[in-house]
């Protein structure tokens, strides 16, 4: 039962991720490939720091969820 409530959770959480790096402008990728920056970089330095903005208030709504139904589950 952990396993499965792990593997829905974390399909949750992989959605929140994608939807918040997809939220920066493809502009900003732009930016900096014209100045030169690798994509490991451009993702770590410009596109993660302005994602996390979008990222934080539903990842700690789904962490809430995932305590409250472990509780459950071990019950």
């Amino acid at each position: 039962l952990v396993i499965a409530l792990a593997i829905y959770t974390a399909a949750f959480i992989a959605e929140i991720v994608r939807a918040g790096i997809q939220s920066v402008s493809w502009g900003q990728s732009e930016a900096a490939m014209a100045l030169g920056l690798r994509p490991g970089v451009t993702l770590r330095l410009i596109i993660i720091p302005q994602a996390m903005r979008v990222i934080i208030p539903p990842l700690t709504s789904q962490y809430l969820n995932l305590t409250k139904n472990s509780s459950l589950a071990a019950a």
